[in-house]
C-alpha cells in the first residue's frame, strides 16, 4: 500500500494541459497484491474551460507478471470521470511492458474524453532508476483517432525531457514537454510547449 502527495506548476496530460496551465493538486493512493493483481485512485484539481475549476477522479486496476530476461508485463482498466465541465468522463485498456529503468504502454478509449470517437496512444517512458541522485525522464508518446478530436486532429505526438531528483520520502522533478500542436481545453490559453515542476511527497 502506498499513497502520494502533489503540487505541480502544470498538469500537463499527453502534452495537453488540463490545469489551465496553472498550478494544480493532486492526491493518489495504490495497492500491489503478492499474485500481481494492483489497484489504485487518482485525483487531481482540473480546469478544462478557463474560468470553471474542477476535479479529476481516476480509478484504474489491473495485473502484473514477471517476464523472462527481467521483463514484466501488465494489463489493466481505468475510469476517468470530470466533475465539471460535464460530458469527458471515459474508460480506457492498456497493456504495458517495463524493464530496468523503462517502460512502454498501449492504450485503447472507445469514447476518448467522452466523444463519440476511439483512440489509441503508444508511449515509451524512461524512468529514474536510482534514487538519491540526478536521473534523466524522458517520455515519447503518439495518439491516433478513429475520427477527429477536439482540437480538429486524429493524430498528435507529444514529448517529454527532464530530470528528477529522489529522497526518502520526496521526490522532484523538472521537465520539458512539448507536442505537435497545441489545441486542446482552454485552447485559446494553451501552448504548444511548457515548463513543468513537480514536488511530490510519498505518504
Amino acid at each position: 500500500m502506498s499513497g502520494s502527495a502533489t503540487l505541480v506548476s502544470d498538469y500537463r496530460f499527453r502534452g495537453i494541459s488540463l490545469s489551465d496551465e496553472r498550478r494544480a493538486a493532486q492526491i493518489a493512493v495504490s495497492y500491489d497484491h503478492g499474485s500481481g493483481a494492483y489497484a489504485g485512485a487518482f485525483a487531481s484539481s482540473v480546469r478544462l474551460a478557463p474560468e470553471e475549476g474542477g476535479v479529476q477522479a481516476l480509478g484504474y486496476v489491473g495485473y502484473a507478471l514477471r517476464g523472462a530476461a527481467g521483463l514484466s508485463w501488465d494489463i489493466g482498466a481505468a475510469y476517468s470521470h470530470f466533475s465539471k465541465p460535464g460530458g469527458y468522463s471515459y474508460s480506457e485498456y492498456h497493456v504495458g511492458t517495463a524493464g530496468t529503468g523503462w517502460n512502454g504502454r498501449l492504450s485503447y478509449a472507445p469514447r476518448y474524453f467522452g466523444q463519440q470517437t476511439s483512440a489509441v496512444y503508444a508511449e515509451v517512458n524512461m524512468t529514474p532508476g536510482s534514487e538519491r541522485a540526478l536521473v534523466p525522464l524522458l517520455h515519447f508518446g503518439w495518439l491516433r483517432a478513429e475520427e477527429p478530436l477536439y482540437y480538429g486532429r486524429r493524430s498528435r505526438w507529444d514529448a517529454r525531457v527532464g530530470i528528477a531528483y529522489s529522497l526518502e520520502l520526496m521526490s522532484f522533478q523538472l521537465s520539458w514537454g512539448t507536442a505537435s500542436d497545441a489545441g486542446g481545453f482552454a485552447e485559446e490559453s494553451q501552448h504548444r510547449s511548457a515548463w513543468a515542476l513537480r514536488v511530490t511527497r510519498w505518504l
